[in-house]
């Protein structure tokens, strides 16, 4: 019988060893990668409407407009009928106020993730977030993406579009409605104007405790139209129009958001 040497038994018992490390090493790495999938397709299915270009947007006016101080959808509102209406939100500015929006842009919660920012404007070398952020937000995503910034978002509990629409079931099918009658039959053009219009001194909509979870939910990365396109199984219940299950958003909360 032949002889194996310790050397060679060892490089043996290592050999073997080294596939059940690389399956541990595959199946973690095939999780992470089911993770990414999932994320990158709810970021590629997310559903802007054709529309997305002719609607007020309280913030992206006030970024897009510098010249307008104060009074913004006062301002859009006077002028929505004359000349002026296409030119403004349809420019190439407020487009991008827009996109930068969609993308997680919140000026006062840009400056508190982002110190060097806000040291710079302390400084008079910059004259927003806004200014910096639409320069550099291909290059620096991370701007609005870092838990720093993340952070700032759910402390500030800011307004965000997106979190109103889910944290109200109501309000998603009234702008839908608005935007087919040419908003001749609704009082808002958006979920921040039915804020406006609901906001008192003893009431603020953005305290309750279900905006406060739908706005962390967002901030963390959720988005309805995505959640929708995404998953066709949760489409089709919605669409049926009969099933419990009426919006993206519950069945995240029941479900999705342990899945």
């Amino acid at each position: 019988m032949k002889k194996i040497s310790l050397c060679t038994l060892s490089c043996l018992l290592l050999s073997c060893s080294i596939p059940n490390q690389d399956i541990k090493q595959t199946q973690s790495t095939d999780k992470t990668e089911i993770q990414n999938k999932k994320l990158k397709i709810q970021s590629l299915a997310k559903f802007e409407h054709p529309n997305r270009s002719a609607e007020f947007n309280n913030l992206a006016y006030q970024y897009a407009f510098t010249d307008i101080t104060s009074g913004h959808y006062n301002h859009y509102n006077t002028h929505a009928r004359d000349n002026e209406y296409q030119p403004r939100i349809r420019s190439a500015g407020y487009l991008l106020a827009l996109k930068c929006i969609d993308e997680g842009f919140e000026e006062t919660s840009y400056r508190m993730g982002n110190p060097d920012i806000q040291a710079a404007i302390t400084n008079g070398n910059l004259p927003s977030a806004y200014a910096h952020y639409k320069t550099v937000r291909a290059g620096e995503p991370s701007r609005v993406t870092s838990q720093a910034y993340k952070n700032a978002l759910k402390t500030n509990r800011v307004f965000r579009e997106e979190a109103y629409y889910i944290a109200n079931t109501n309000i998603h099918s009234t702008i839908k409605l608005a935007l087919d009658n040419d908003f001749t039959s609704v009082n808002h053009v958006n979920g921040y104007e039915h804020y406006m219009l609901n906001i008192t001194p003893s009431y603020d909509p953005l305290n309750n405790t279900t905006y406060q979870t739908a706005l962390d939910d967002h901030i963390d990365g959720y988005w309805e139209d995505s959640y929708l396109y995404a998953f066709n199984d949760i489409l089709s219940n919605v669409d049926s129009g009969t099933h419990w299950i009426s919006r993206g958003y519950l069945h995240y909360n029941y479900y999705g958001r342990n899945e």
